[in-house]
């Protein structure tokens, strides 16, 4: 029992070492630093920009009655029901845009080693699944710092233009942060799988194009020719964002069920892919 314990522990010591120098490692070379880069320039543009303006038309006396008039009972009218108007319009675009850079952060998980022939080196220091599982943690990790950045910017950005809304901004920020990270999760253990069988990262990235374009063709072909294909939707990561959009984050955890089988199925292929590779 002692022994089982002593190894379980100097796993989840791995798991912590690994996880916290993937981090360094991905804030610490050019290719990460400049999508980190790319990461802050352009949510500053949106947050300085599209998010600002839209907050103010959205404080407009008419402008809900517009948007119903135009667009009728839909998710874009339940943004008005938000408590923190910089948030709705927040929870807009990182549902759309925190994917795109889950897919590039986590590409570089394993390809890039296994192509050098590190991983040979790391595997004389740490179990297999230490490493997997400690790569997936890192990339999830940066995702986390990335996301807790812009919410604390909009955060920000909402005690400005009202201080009466600090504590609102806050529990909302956090509500948000929280849902954005469960929505992630796929989308990195689909990494996961995708940079293990890939030879390098830019081939990871292209594998996951082929993943997403390939299963959205055959579930719109679903309609015409084979029905039971449209049961490929809820093999692809993202199929809830449309729900998502339409509610506020204390009523999303109901729609990320299928997000957390997602993240367990593609972890349990990439890790047993990682487990049978020759590195």
């Amino acid at each position: 029992m002692n022994q089982a314990t002593e190894l379980h522990s100097s796993t989840v010591r791995q798991i912590s070492l690994i996880a916290t120098t993937e981090v360094r490692r991905l804030l610490s070379q050019t290719k990460g630093l400049v999508t980190l880069a790319a990461y802050v320039m352009l949510w500053l543009l949106i947050l300085l920009f599209l998010v600002r303006d839209a907050v103010n038309l959205m404080l407009h006396p008419d402008a809900k009655d517009i948007v119903m008039q135009v667009l009728g009972e839909g998710a874009m009218s339940n943004l008005f029901n938000w408590p923190v108007e910089e948030f709705a319009m927040y929870w807009v675009f990182a549902l759309g845009l925190q994917p795109m850079f889950a897919i590039l952060l986590g590409a570089g998980q394993f390809a890039d080693d296994i192509q050098r022939g590190t991983f040979r080196f790391l595997s004389l220091h740490a179990s297999r699944i230490a490493l997997f599982f400690g790569r997936f943690l890192g990339a999830m990790a940066v995702m986390a710092l990335l996301s807790g950045a812009t919410s604390l910017v909009t955060m920000v950005m909402a005690m400005v233009r009202d201080i009466h809304l600090a504590l609102p901004a806050v529990i909302c920020g956090l509500q948000v942060w929280l849902v954005i990270l469960l929505m992630l999760l796929p989308y990195v253990a689909l990494m996961s799988l995708l940079s293990v069988i890939a030879s390098s990262s830019k081939q990871a990235v292209l594998y996951s194009v082929l993943f997403f374009t390939g299963l959205s063709l055959l579930v719109w072909l679903a309609d015409v020719t084979v029905a039971p294909l449209a049961y490929l939707e809820y093999v692809m990561p993202g199929t809830e964002t449309q729900q998502l959009m339409g509610v506020m984050p204390t009523q999303a955890p109901i729609f990320l069920k299928v997000a957390l089988i997602q993240t367990v199925a593609f972890l349990a292929l990439g890790f047993y892919a990682f487990k049978r590779s020759d590195v």
